[in-house]
């Protein structure tokens, strides 16, 4: 199910997600995969079913499926319900059962800083980064919370990195160049080429693209001095 709706492998939650990625996901359930519960109640979401998602979820846990990956689901929710004070213990706890999936450690910095804890929101994601420092997602996130929180060289460092890792990836793109702009003097030129490697890599995607290219003729207008 992963391969499909995150064929890079980078973990970013904005893939698409499809009528046919939820069948996929049952098709996991059938097989009797205890990740599958999860997958159904991720598409789901993603689908916008919610109340389906918490079913599936409950059902989930009357099969013994995996209950770190059903608490993952049941923070997503929680989050989606604009919760997220409710949903830290819950992703916490999936932290807990199961310490070496970085993508709990972004669920639980997202709850966090949903809440306007940024600073926890930075604890957790270098805690995951302890155990992951490659993992591209949690590179975004330390980049984003950096940058917001003034420190604009070292969340250069880390979206640069995230870019390196996953160069498709928008998320890390645009807060790498929101980045760069903030510097004296701003780094234009490689913000276009960031944009660029962006571009190339979503040829398949007309909604990306359209925003990117409007980023990035701003980007160029700016260089130009126009």
């Amino acid at each position: 199910f992963y391969s499909v709706v995150d064929p890079a492998g980078h973990g970013m939650w904005d893939s698409e997600i499809r009528e046919a990625d939820l069948q996929t996901a049952r098709a996991c359930v059938s097989r009797g995969d205890t990740l599958g519960p999860a997958a159904v109640a991720f598409a789901l979401i993603k689908l916008g079913r919610i109340s389906e998602a918490t079913e599936a979820i409950r059902q989930g846990r009357l099969v013994g499926a995996d209950e770190a990956s059903l608490l993952r689901m049941e923070c997503l929710v929680l989050r989606n319900q604009k919760k997220p004070r409710e949903a830290i213990p819950l992703c916490r706890r999936s932290v807990q059962l199961n310490p070496k999936i970085p993508l709990a450690y972004t669920s639980l910095s997202n709850a966090h800083y949903e809440t306007g804890e940024k600073k926890e929101a930075l604890a957790v994601v270098d805690e995951g980064l302890k155990l992951a420092p490659s993992y591209a997602l949690l590179l975004t996130r330390r980049g984003g919370l950096l940058s917001e929180m003034g420190n604009t060289r070292e969340a250069i460092t880390a979206l640069e990195a995230a870019h390196k890792l996953a160069p498709a990836a928008v998320e890390s793109a645009i807060d790498l160049v929101y980045a760069y702009r903030q510097l004296t003097p701003p780094r234009l030129a490689e913000g276009i080429a960031v944009l660029s490697r962006v571009l190339s890599a979503n040829s398949n995607s007309p909604e990306k693209n359209i925003a990117q290219v409007y980023h990035q003729r701003g980007l160029l207008k700016e260089l130009s001095g126009d």
